[in-house]
């Protein structure tokens, strides 16, 4: 049995060590929180060039699908518009190592193309641009069914981003919003999910653009 002299020994030992490892856990947090970043999407509805478009300077744009192929095509008309995803990283942290898989649909879901990019390093409050075009979409009613983005932060942290788009009826869809901490092969933390309904929509091609 341990005595109170021992005991008025060791409390205040335990007390003082479990007091650094409390501080050292709380600093760890705070530094994973600090470096922590997260993702952004919208949507947007530009031509193939972009050189007549107010576009913030220093965007970058990554070229995705069948991009370059059509863009350089004389058979393509340049001031035709495409979904361009903007992904921006609201920080406070960067995304590094992203890899980024975007899935386009038609509105009917009967038919949807992949692409794929890999993005060393989006810094703090950058936006980046991505075309979604493949030669086979063009002419046909289309939406950003989902987009997986997974990255890693300053600290290590291995993160996954999701947003996904699925119908539940004929003219109304449901989407979902999510980042997770991805700890191990088959365990990750939820940061935020967020589902909700919306209406289904179409960007509209003008003819006459001022």
């Amino acid at each position: 049995m341990i005595s109170d002299e021992t005991l008025r020994i060791l409390i205040p030992i335990i007390t003082f060590i479990g007091g650094i490892i409390f501080t050292l856990l709380n600093t760890r947090n705070q530094r994973k929180l600090s470096n922590r970043c997260y993702p952004s999407i919208t949507e947007a509805y530009f031509p193939f060039d972009l050189s007549k478009i107010n576009i913030d300077s220093g965007t970058k744009m990554y070229y995705c699908g069948d991009y370059a192929d059509l863009f350089n095509s004389d058979d393509v008309d340049k001031t035709s518009k495409i979904i361009y995803v903007k992904l921006a990283n609201l920080g406070p942290g960067h995304m590094l190592n992203c890899n980024i898989d975007v899935k386009i649909s038609t509105t009917d879901f009967s038919e949807e193309w992949d692409m794929n990019l890999c993005v060393n390093l989006i810094r703090k409050d950058e936006l980046i641009l991505i075309p979604t075009v493949k030669e086979s979409m063009l002419d046909k009613e289309i939406i950003l069914k989902s987009i997986v983005i997974e990255y890693l932060t300053a600290f290590g942290e291995k993160m996954k981003y999701t947003y996904w788009v699925n119908n539940i009826e004929k003219d109304k869809t449901i989407i979902k919003d999510t980042l997770q901490i991805i700890k191990y092969k088959w365990f990750k933390k939820k940061v935020y999910s967020f589902k909700g309904k919306s209406s289904l929509f179409v960007f509209i091609n003008l003819k006459k653009d001022n």
